[in-house]
């Protein structure tokens, strides 16, 4: 399950950017 962990930790690395302002932009 390393892939879906790794996944994951983007997912929480973007959602923090995001609530930066940062990640879609």
């Amino acid at each position: 399950m390393f892939v879906s962990k790794l996944i994951r930790n983007l997912y929480i690395i973007c959602l923090e950017t995001y609530l930066e302002g940062a990640c879609l932009e």
